[in-house]
This record gives C-alpha cells, sequence and structure tokens, in this order.
C-alpha cells in the first residue's frame, strides 16, 4: 500500500492510466503506515478475493492520507464484484481529476484541498480579512441605447463571426423544483422555448447575419446532465444547427463529502456507490485546454471566446456591446454583471484593497 502523494506531479500523458494513476506509485516514507494498513484490512477480511493491484488500492483509500476506512465496513463478506464497483469508480475519478498549479492531481489532490476549505471554513476563517471592499473603480458602465452602447454593439457585431460560444451546463434543475436538466427548462411563458432552444436560435441569427459562416457551440456537460443533453438535441434536430458544430465535453464527477474530514459517501441503496457531483464551473477551462479545440477553432481564425450560464438568456442582448468593449480597450478578458441592489441575494463585482494590493473579483452574476 503506498499513497498518490508519492507520485510524480507531471507524467507523461501515457502514464496518467488508471492503474499508473492510483497503483503504481513509490513507496518511500509510506512503508510503516502502508504495512500496518495492509494487515488490519487483511486480518479483517476486506481484502478477500481481490487482487493484489486491487488490494493496493484499498489500502491507499484506508491509508492515513485519504481517510475512507469507512467505506469498507461490512466488506468482510461482500462479493469481490461488488467490491471492484466501487474500485473502479474511485479509479476513474482519480484518474480524470485535473492536475492544479502546484502539479497536484487525482483525489489525494481533492481530499487535500477539501480538508483545507472546510477546516477554514469551521474555524469561520474569512480569507477577505483586511481588505476593504469598494465599487471598482475601473470599467465600462453600458447604458442600452446610448450611441456609446450602439458604437460598440456594432464593433462586436463585426466580431461575432469569429467568436465562439461556450455554454456552462453542468447542473441539474433541482433546486428551481425541475427534476431534469436546467437548459430543458422553459425561459419563455408564451412560446415555452427553452433556455437551450433560444441559445441555439441565437446563434442561428447570426449565422444569417454572418452570410453562412458556423457559430460553434461548446457545452460543458457533467455527468449527471451529458445523456440528457444529447437527447435533447437530438430529438429537436439541434435546434437547427449542424452536429458538426456542437461540441459535448463532459466535466467528470468528483465524490460527494459527508464531513469535514472529506469523508467519501457512499450511496444509502448500494453501499459499493458513492454519491457524487459536479466538481465546479472553473473546469471548463481545463476540458476546452484538453480537448483539442482551440488550435482548430485559431486555425479557422476564430478570435474570440464568449462563456455563458445555462440560465442567462438576457446575456446575448448585450454579448455585442461586451465583444466591443474588449476590443476598444485591448482587453484579454472582461466580465459582464447588472447593477446590484443593497442586501439583494446575488454574486456582486467588487474592489478589494489590501495595502498597496489591489485585485478586482467578479460576481457570480457575471455572464
Amino acid at each position: 500500500c503506498v499513497p498518490a502523494a508519492a507520485r510524480s506531479p507531471r507524467r507523461p500523458a501515457a502514464a496518467r492510466s488508471r492503474r499508473a494513476s492510483l497503483l503504481a506509485m513509490q513507496t518511500a516514507g509510506a512503508g510503516g503506515e502502508a504495512d500496518s494498513v495492509a494487515a488490519r484490512l487483511e486480518t479483517d477480511g476486506v481484502l478477500s478475493g481481490l487482487t493484489a493491484e486491487e488490494a493496493r488500492l484499498v489500502c491507499w483509500l484506508a491509508s492515513e492520507e485519504m481517510g475512507q476506512a469507512h467505506l469498507f465496513a461490512g466488506w468482510s463478506a461482500a462479493a469481490p464484484d461488488d467490491k471492484r464497483r466501487l474500485l473502479r469508480q474511485v479509479a476513474e475519478m482519480d484518474a480524470r481529476y485535473p492536475e492544479d498549479a502546484a502539479g497536484a492531481r487525482g483525489l489525494a489532490a481533492y481530499v487535500s484541498h477539501a480538508r483545507t476549505l472546510l477546516a477554514e471554513s469551521a474555524a469561520d476563517l474569512n480569507p477577505f480579512d483586511g481588505y476593504t471592499v469598494s465599487v471598482p473603480r475601473d470599467g465600462e458602465r453600458m447604458e442600452v441605447g446610448t450611441a456609446s452602447f450602439r458604437a460598440d454593439e456594432a464593433r462586436g457585431g463585426a466580431m461575432l463571426k469569429d467568436t465562439v460560444f461556450v455554454l456552462v451546463a453542468g447542473g441539474l434543475g433541482e433546486r428551481l423544483g425541475f427534476d431534469g436538466i436546467k437548459v430543458a427548462l422553459p425561459a419563455e411563458t408564451l412560446s415555452g422555448a427553452t433556455f437551450l432552444e433560444i441559445y441555439c436560435t441565437a446563434l442561428r441569427a447570426i449565422e444569417e447575419r454572418e452570410g453562412g459562416r458556423k457559430a460553434p457551440l461548446v457545452i460543458m456537460t457533467s455527468e449527471d446532465t451529458h445523456a440528457l443533453t444529447e437527447a435533447l438535441l437530438l430529438e429537436h434536430g439541434y435546434y437547427g444547427l449542424q452536429p458538426s458544430q456542437v461540441h459535448l465535453l463532459r466535466q467528470a464527477n468528483v465524490p460527494a463529502l459527508g464531513s469535514n474530514a472529506a469523508a467519501f459517501v457512499a450511496s444509502e441503496e448500494d453501499p459499493f456507490t458513492l454519491l457524487t457531483k459536479p466538481h465546479g464551473h472553473g473546469d471548463v477551462h481545463t476540458l476546452l485546454h484538453g480537448s483539442g479545440l482551440l488550435p482548430a477553432f485559431a486555425a479557422e481564425g476564430r478570435s474570440h471566446i464568449v462563456f455563458f450560464q445555462d440560465t442567462n438568456v438576457l446575456a446575448f442582448k448585450a454579448i455585442p456591446a461586451a465583444l466591443g468593449v474588449s476590443e476598444r480597450l485591448g482587453l484579454a478578458m472582461n466580465s459582464l454583471a447588472v447593477p446590484r441592489a443593497a442586501g439583494e441575494a446575488a454574486g456582486e463585482a467588487a474592489g478589494e484593497a489590501a495595502g498597496e494590493a489591489t485585485r478586482e473579483a467578479a460576481g457570480e452574476e457575471a455572464a
């Protein structure tokens, strides 16, 4: 049994297989704990029926580093095939968890990050202590109907033909009382058109304006939404878009956590299946980078990417002007946000200053 922390942080892609990720690890400094864990699990019958590699994976999960020994309660009487179902699920999530800025990756990195954040939250630590919040000094306020808005809109409209559109759609609609995917919700009362239909209709309008040049649409899905999104597109003929211009990138789920110790949670109905959740919107950048789509888009002459949320149809009213602002000011990135009333339950864009350092934070409601 060896800990995942012993892995080299940067391996060739070929070494990032499930086996290399979890089993082909270095054992330096881990012998004592590993031997103790293995002996205890062997005595308890947890490893019964498993191969040596599978046993090493169990030992890694039960190690102090991972802290998931609770998953193996009752395994002494469990069928080996049931045990393997959980181990396969863990191996797949470990292999797909992205590498962070420090070079750590896999579920060991996920657990480590989670414990740090949960401990800070439990201690009521405020990461913004010492910062003074203020209205951002920089930025452009776009007033619809003004001459400056129209000028930026015209400038950005000319850029639409070279723009890639990326829809972040990894969530379900439970919080809205809907048991399907959010992009299947009706966005209009009169027509009943779904959010996805409206987005695709907007892209078709851009194509007509630009003489038929296709507008690429990339949709980040999750394990919860991928099949449903694909089925919705197929059922409605991609809402008039060509299948070749729509690219679905599936985000990997991660284990749901049941405690501040980052304990994985098994299903009540099936103790050999872990409950999982999408990892977060930030994965869209990792997925795009690894998809091979960006070089292809660049070769087509695409110059800008627009990211938009799954239930934000009004963003398309301002996207051309926002592109125009980016072009006029030479911005590498910008965000769209609406004015927020004091006390309103919405994200916000704010400036925080600490000493001589200043940074800008974009709120959740940015398009």
